[in-house]
C-alpha cells in the first residue's frame, strides 16, 4: 500500500514540474516575440561563438581519444611481451 502511494507523489509531482517547465518556456516564448532585429544578430552571434567552442572541445575530445587508444595498445603489448617471457 505506501509504495502504491509513494508512486501517485511522484507522479503528481511530475506533472507540477511539467507544468511550470511548460509555463516557463511559455513566458520566454512570448517575451522573445517582442525580440528586436538588433537582439537577434546579438543572439545568433553568441549561436556562432557557442558552435565554435563545440567544434574545439570535439577537436580535443577527439584527441584524448586517439591517445587513450594509443595507450591502451602500448600497455597491451607490454603486458603480452611481458608474459611471453
Amino acid at each position: 500500500m505506501q509504495f502504491e502511494i509513494w508512486w501517485v507523489f511522484v507522479f503528481v509531482g511530475g506533472l507540477a514540474a511539467i507544468k511550470g517547465v511548460t509555463r516557463i518556456v511559455t513566458s520566454l516564448i512570448e517575451r522573445n516575440k517582442t525580440t528586436g532585429p538588433r537582439e537577434l544578430a546579438e543572439i545568433a552571434e553568441k549561436v556562432e561563438r557557442t558552435n565554435q567552442a563545440v567544434e574545439a572541445i570535439a577537436i580535443e575530445v577527439e584527441r584524448i581519444n586517439e591517445s587513450q587508444r594509443f595507450l591502451t595498445r602500448v600497455l597491451s603489448e607490454t603486458k603480452a611481451a611481458q608474459l611471453g617471457k
